[in-house]
């Protein structure tokens, strides 16, 4: 069984993160605050999210991953890893 964190703890993986969830809402042509509104995740709580990915819980990341359509591991480990992961 693996244990995750609820927060990343890994600096790369934020930042991984960031750059996955930046473009993950930019492909889908989607605003910041449009994930906010659908997500449930209030629209300043996001901006600091993305300025310090290192605060996403996997909750969030799966709440935005579900409205985007976009594989979860997209996020985490951003788009261009995930593809050749896929």
């Amino acid at each position: 069984m693996v244990n995750y964190s609820s927060h990343m703890t890994n600096q790369n993986s934020a930042a991984d993160a960031t750059l996955g969830v930046k473009a993950a809402i930019s492909n889908n042509g989607r605003s910041v605050a449009w994930v906010a509104e659908n997500t449930g995740i209030a629209y300043k709580t996001l901006i600091r999210r993305l300025a310090d990915p290192a605060q996403f819980t996997i909750r969030e990341l799966g709440q935005i991953a579900a409205i985007l359509q976009v594989p979860l591991p997209s996020l985490i480990i951003g788009s261009a890893e995930a593809s050749a992961a896929a």
